[in-house]
């Protein structure tokens, strides 16, 4: 005779499964790049004493810093460009279910996705 599975089994088959995509599905740092550059129009050209520069509408990016996270379930990362000029852009992205999301400064993204 064939069992009924119980609700506790299907709930705990669902989360396993969502988990196992979560995780299969994490965004990777080439794509966090690709995505920050299409997203800020940010196009590198090799130079042949610096090796690479990266331009913001014909404005020089003189450095770029920050921090990446891959954890088990996401992804996140937070760059700083700085420019000849002073001015500073920061980007802050997250990386879900194979999907990236550019996100503001605030609640979500220091407690919970940082």
């Amino acid at each position: 005779m064939k069992r009924k599975r119980s609700r506790l089994e299907w709930l705990t088959i669902g989360v396993v499964v969502i988990v196992s995509v979560m995780y299969a599905t994490v965004p990777s740092r080439e794509r966090f790049d690709t995505f920050i550059a299409k997203r800020h129009g940010i196009e590198c050209k090799p130079d042949f004493e610096l090796g690479q520069v990266c331009y913001v509408d014909e404005k020089v990016i003189l450095s770029k810093s920050g921090h990446s996270q891959r954890s088990f379930l996401h992804a996140s990362s937070e760059r700083d460009y700085k420019f000849e000029n002073g001015e500073i852009i920061t980007t802050r992205t997250l990386g879900l279910f194979g999907l990236l999301f550019e996100m503001r400064d605030g609640f979500w993204w220091e407690h919970v996705f940082n």
